[in-house]
């Protein structure tokens, strides 16, 4: 019971350390995938007009993508803006004698 405590903890580490913008995106898939299991869930797709039918159905699928864009901008800005840390395992300076 104890190891699987620590790889909670570990996780919870791990997750703790990921850009904020990164964490904004996976609340936008969240909510964009509980969107599209409520509109496929209720048969909301078949009802009402064609327009409705593409609004309602394509709607919760922008909103996942938007979020996976957002998530993905969270992680190149942090690299982006941690180019100059050398704190990272496998980097190394980019003036170093080669």
């Amino acid at each position: 019971m104890n190891r699987l405590a620590t790889q909670a903890r570990t996780r919870t580490l791990e997750l703790a350390a990921l850009p904020m913008l990164s964490k904004v995106g996976a609340v936008v898939i969240l909510v964009g995938l509980a969107a599209d299991a409520v509109v496929h869930g209720l048969g909301v797709v078949t009802a009402g007009t064609l327009a409705a039918l593409v609004v309602e159905q394509h709607l919760a699928h922008l909103v996942v993508l938007l979020g996976m864009v957002i998530s993905l901008a969270g992680v190149v800005f942090d690299g982006v803006r941690a180019d100059g840390r050398l704190d990272r395992p496998g980097r190394s300076a980019s003036h170093a004698v080669r």
